[in-house]
């Protein structure tokens, strides 16, 4: 290699402070292999260029070729159009891999804008499998700082801002390329920070006085005064609890509720967030599986939400601390401490000394299906399915999230509150989902452009809505429940909005599966999240899917034992510790789409046959779309099981519902015993069925 060269390496090096994580595939010791990396800005081949070993190959699109003065700095390396690969490149590539030669493949023919991944040229990644190379993913961080970068303009530019590449094991289970990409994204970052380190970076990044979080109260916070308040209230809490406490927290999706929790963040308190829609019962269960000592609520919430008599039987219990009970003891001098840490506020990470994989939060099961269990998530599970998320989703730095879910339920905190927060993405905090024609005008009037729901809420959000409340909508995700096909063609018709739905539990942070505009079937929950492993066990009578075991870093520490001692155990396996068994049984196709079947306690065995009842649920719906329908199991002498359905709809009936279920290829042993009419269908807080409360309901009426 000529001096002129290797003193170019160098200095780039140098300026770029250039860490390279794994890097032996680069060096060539492994012999010929291709790697494969995301693109941020126009600097990144001239950086990997750096790396690469004499005779490399670094392939870019034509309009991505360094200059001819740039390809004089580097004479060892052969810079190659992606477009040749079409035509004769092939030959020539294949007889690089086999003289042990190393390729760098950039398959992103344009730099991602936004940090998701954009259109990838997958011809390279299939070649090298076709011919039995290996494929090694790489993540390049930093590059989207640079000038050249055309990423969101909020982010800060220098000109030699510090570069990392991580690179992970060579990929020998064939992974599509976006996925591939994806956990290595996901492996970058994993083990890397806690929630708190993670919002003070971002406010760093996107600028301290940008205006984040505001909500129906009138509250408006920048970065900085969301960061000033929590160590404000951290403070105050300091002398009310002990390090690493498990704090209850009883407070709606708000300002205050995100600054509750960042304050208990910053001193190294654990926050527990209460379902304030269970029954008083439920609420001391749940502070005593986790060895809740304090709870935080505000008085003009409890008054205003009618919880009074609830948060007096917790008082029994526990230790009830009112917000605005401790503003009184935040003085002149605790303030003037508070504006000088807020200055630094990552300075208070050494204090606190929280680490990736200590639990950050306890959230509570819905309970939809039996008593609530209390779920231990770590920083790492939540930033890592973050991290899955975003390469997926696309958030801007200019979109306006409206967030109408509780934050007590995984799908408010992660997707609703976490993700936008860490994303630099102003957020709008609502604190109840079941304002049907309030809340379609509270998007038209702060122009939201992103909603996440579930299918209970989007539906009634669709049918009290004007055609132009969502008219600045740009992306609506949906999940917690299945999503009907009467929701997703209302949403089309009369808003031309295509509902992008998901699918998660507690355990998985808690997003699993999403739909995508790159990758999109109307009918399933999307394909399972980069760096997620699945495995479905067989249900016996069900030969189109098994139940869901996953394994990935966003998968939960584990379940708080519900004695009350506090411990977190990890569920047994029919695979060990490391998979969770979701409970769900689905099918996946060729393509990874994962379709609901239903859950396994929610198949009944009538006349020998397995019998999902989320089918016959939707067949009911598909009859009656405007209404809820709950199908049961009821113990029946004879068949096993006998089938009874609860619906909304009065005039519902067996001969109508058996059409259906005919017209669908099901068997007669669908069609429900028992049909029995409620005016109102009993819901959590999350908008998911109560089943507990119907199987009650059933009780009575039978």
């Amino acid at each position: 290699m000529a001096l002129r060269e290797k003193a170019v390496r160098w200095i780039i090096r140098q300026v770029f402070r250039l860490v390279c994580r794994g890097g032996a595939p680069l060096t060539g010791d492994q012999g010929g292999c291709l790697v494969v990396c995301n693109h941020q800005a126009a600097i990144d081949g001239m950086i990997l260029a750096s790396l690469l070993t004499e005779k490399s190959w670094l392939i870019v699109s034509k309009e991505r070729l360094p200059a001819p003065l740039q390809r004089w700095f580097f004479p060892s390396i052969h810079f190659m159009e992606a477009e040749s690969l079409q035509q004769e490149g092939w030959s020539s590539l294949l007889n690089h891999w086999k003289r042990g030669g190393v390729a760098l493949h950039l398959p992103e023919s344009v730099p991602t804008e936004n940090g998701s991944f954009a259109k990838m040229d997958e011809g390279s990644c299939r070649a090298a499998r076709e011919a039995g190379i290996p494929v090694i993913a790489a993540h390049l961080n930093g590059t989207q700082y640079h000038p050249s970068s055309s990423r969101e303009a909020s982010l800060p530019r220098h000109l030699f801002p510090k570069v990392t590449l991580s690179l992970l094991p060579p990929d020998v289970t064939g992974v599509l390329l976006p996925d591939l990409l994806g956990r290595a994204l996901v492996a970058h970052f994993q083990g890397q920070g806690t929630l708190w380190g993670a919002v003070c970076r971002v406010a760093r990044i996107h600028g301290f006085a940008t205006e984040i979080i505001t909500d129906s109260t009138g509250v408006t916070l920048s970065y900085r005064g969301a960061v000033l308040r929590a160590i404000l209230l951290g403070e105050a809490l300091v002398r009310r609890s002990k390090p690493k406490e498990r704090v209850g927290v009883f407070l709606p999706t708000s300002a205050g509720g995100v600054v509750t929790f960042l304050a208990l963040h910053a001193i190294g308190r654990t926050p527990a967030l209460l379902n304030f829609t269970s029954s008083s019962r439920t609420l001391i269960s749940a502070c005593r599986t986790a060895g809740i000592q304090t709870v935080l609520t505000s008085r003009l919430f409890v008054k205003k939400g009618g919880f009074v008599d609830k948060v007096a039987s917790l008082a029994k219990e526990v230790t009830v601390l009112y917000l605005e009970d401790l503003r009184p003891e935040i003085g002149p001098v605790q303030k003037v401490v508070g504006l000088v840490s807020a200055l630094w506020p990552e300075r208070r990470l050494k204090t606190v000394a929280a680490q990736p994989d200590q639990e950050a939060v306890i959230l509570f099961t819905s309970g939809s299906e039996g008593e609530p269990k209390g779920v231990v998530l770590s920083h790492d599970n939540i930033l890592c399915n973050i991290h899955q998320i975003r390469t997926r989703i696309t958030l801007h730095a200019d979109d306006h999230f409206l967030n109408v879910l509780p934050m007590f339920h995984a799908f408010g905190l992660t997707v609703g509150t976490l993700a936008p927060l860490l994303a630099g993405v102003r957020c709008h905090y609502h604190p109840s989902p079941l304002e049907y024609r309030n809340i379609p005008e509270l998007a038209y009037r702060i122009k939201a452009t992103v909603l996440a729901g579930t299918n209970t809420f989007l539906a009634g959000y669709g049918r009290m809505a004007s055609p132009v409340d969502f008219h600045s909508i740009r992306l609506v995700v949906a999940g917690a429940e299945a999503l009907r096909a009467e929701t997703r063609a209302l949403w089309m018709e009369k808003f031309g909005i295509r509902i992008f739905e998901g699918y998660g539990t507690t355990e998985g942070s808690p997003v699993l599966a999403v739909n995508t505009a790159l990758h999109y079937q109307a009918g399933t929950v999307g394909r399972l999240l980069p760096g997620i492993d699945h495995h479905l066990m067989p249900v016996p009578g069900v030969e189109a899917g098994g139940v869901l075991l996953v394994r990935g870093a966003n998968i939960m520490k584990g379940y708080l034992q519900p004695d009350g001692c506090g411990q977190v155990q990890r569920p047994e396996t029919p695979l060990g510790l490391a998979w969770y068994d979701t409970g769900d049984v689905v099918g996946v196709d060729a393509l990874g789409f994962l379709r609901i079947i239903g859950r396994i306690k929610r198949f009944a065995k009538v006349g020998g046959e397995m019998i999902s009842l989320a089918t016959v649920e939707r067949c009911a719906a598909t009859v009656w779309p405007d209404t809820l329908h709950v199908v049961e199991a009821i113990p029946h002498p004879k068949k096993g099981e006998r089938l009874c359905m609860v619906s909304e709809e009065r005039g519902a009936t067996r001969p109508r519902l058996l059409e259906e279920i005919k017209a669908a290829g099901l068997s007669p042993l669908h069609l429900p015993d028992q049909i029995l009419f409620v005016k109102e269908i009993p819901l959590q807080g999350s908008g998911k069925v109560d089943y507990p409360k119907v199987r009650e309901l059933l009780a009575e009426l039978s």
